[in-house]
């Protein structure tokens, strides 16, 4: 289940869009040299930790990526099966959050 209230930083055009230099202009960011500059939008934050995630090398440790949020989906189903309702509903919530910074399933696997 994941929380409506949690919306995604970025919209599939918008991720589609990243991975063009011009048209990540238009978001409102620019990346200089493999680096993420944000521009100075405050409301924004959200969308920069996505591209940030995203930027990150293919194997990185400190990515997030669908198999954490696979990983946390069945832990939660594990636990919910156990009784351990509370936990499972925190694990899916961290999953729901972290889906919220993913591109979709369909564009993972591009780099910026």
């Amino acid at each position: 289940m994941i929380d409506p209230s949690i919306q995604p930083a970025l919209t599939d055009d918008e991720w589609i869009a990243a991975y063009e230099p011009e048209e990540m202009a238009s978001l409102g960011f620019e990346a200089v040299h493999s680096e993420l500059v944000v521009a100075a939008d405050h409301g924004r934050w959200h969308q920069a930790m996505a591209f940030a995630n995203a930027a990150l090398p293919h194997g990185d440790s400190r990515k997030l990526t669908w198999d954490h949020v696979q990983w946390l989906r069945e832990e939660a189903a594990l636990d919910f099966h156990d009784g351990r309702v509370a936990q499972g509903r925190r694990k899916m919530a961290l999953a729901a959050l972290i889906v919220a910074l993913l591109p979709p399933p369909q564009l993972s696997g591009l780099q910026f």
